[in-house]
């Protein structure tokens, strides 16, 4: 969490962090298992799609856990359960996608960070070079010379 206050984070980043470390300390001092309820398969999806729908938007935990209709804390741990990467994660990589594709369209990494709902272009810049293994700029001038 310490990392998140060091660099550009989303609210549904930080809000994720908060609720995974809140969901880990309540473990560790919990005397009962929860019981897993049959709607989290809907549950997951609302908030995948919406997730989806709104990748550019800074979108918080609590108006997720609205949408899925469930709690901020079970949204969290089913994002682990299911996917293994908290949702800010998931959030992060339809970004990095809708930003390729600009990339891709001839935008600069400026406007696609703009676009696509990073903070700046080094925000960009470091999910895309952690997600695809290049720089928007490498990106773009191999997909200039390659033309898949």
């Amino acid at each position: 969490m310490h990392a998140l206050s060091e660099h550009p984070a989303t609210r549904l980043e930080r809000d994720s962090a908060l609720a995974a470390w809140l969901q880990a300390v309540a473990t560790r001092h919990a005397t009962a298992r929860a019981v897993t309820l049959s709607g989290s398969d809907r549950e997951f999806r609302l908030a995948c799609d919406y997730l989806a729908e709104n990748a550019e938007r800074s979108v918080s935990l609590d108006e997720l856990a609205a949408v899925a209709g469930t709690g901020k804390f079970r949204l969290v741990k089913l994002f682990r359960d299911r996917t293994g990467l908290p949702p800010h994660a998931l959030q992060i990589a339809h970004r990095v996608r809708r930003a390729r594709r600009l990339l891709e369209g001839g935008h600069t990494a400026a406007e696609a960070a703009a676009l696509t709902g990073f903070t700046d272009r080094s925000h960009l810049h470091r999910h895309f070079r952690r997600s695809l293994g290049f720089t928007p700029g490498q990106y773009q001038r191999l997909f200039a010379t390659t033309q898949w």
